[in-house]
């Protein structure tokens, strides 16, 4: 497991390192395909970390998590900068994958029907198509905006399954009442 951890690591550490220079690319180089292939190897980072990550662990899960904040997030941001893509879908969109990777963290050790578990192996996949996608954000937009529209679907419908899942069959709510009350 040690060595799986190690790549894990270092495909994390590529995968943040390539945003600096994807914003290098776009403003200095003037073909968009070298942009594109940056993209594409944040890709990739992110294609293999979900291949060596560790279901139960927690550690490869937050590491996972943090990783696809920040990438998705910053290209979100800064092609929304440089009005590549519309600001208020970009904004949406890294709101929600704020909010499904708070949720996987949240609920990481619980027990969630099948149907939940289809939802997020299908949010993981449209994550992986956005950050294709972004890849041919200068050639084609549309594309980009149809895989936004699908990451923000499929966790606004994980988010929301799973704030019902914890408050009907989990004890939060008596949880969160302990945490306000005193005795």
């Amino acid at each position: 497991m040690a060595r799986n951890d190690l790549l894990f690591k270092i495909l994390f550490a590529l995968q943040v390192a390539l945003i600096p220079l994807v914003i290098f690319a776009f403003h200095f180089v003037e073909t968009a395909w070298v942009m594109g292939l940056l993209v594409g190897g944040a890709f990739v980072c992110h294609v293999w970390m979900e291949i060596f990550k560790d279901k139960f662990s927690f550690q490869h899960n937050l590491i996972n998590s943090i990783g696809s904040i920040i990438t998705i997030g910053l290209l979100l941001v800064f092609l929304a900068c440089v009005e590549v893509i519309i600001v208020p879908i970009a904004v949406i969109a890294i709101i929600a994958v704020i909010f499904a990777n708070i949720m996987k963290m949240a609920m990481l050790n619980k027990h969630m029907p099948e149907m939940i578990e289809a939802v997020d192996f299908c949010y993981t996949i449209f994550e992986c198509i956005l950050l294709l996608a972004l890849a041919f954000a200068r050639v084609s937009i549309i594309i980009t905006n149809i895989a936004m529209f699908a990451v923000i679907i499929t966790a606004v419908v994980t988010v929301a399954y799973k704030i019902f899942f914890a408050f009907k069959y989990t004890d939060l709510v008596s949880n969160i009442k302990k945490l306000f009350t005193r005795k």
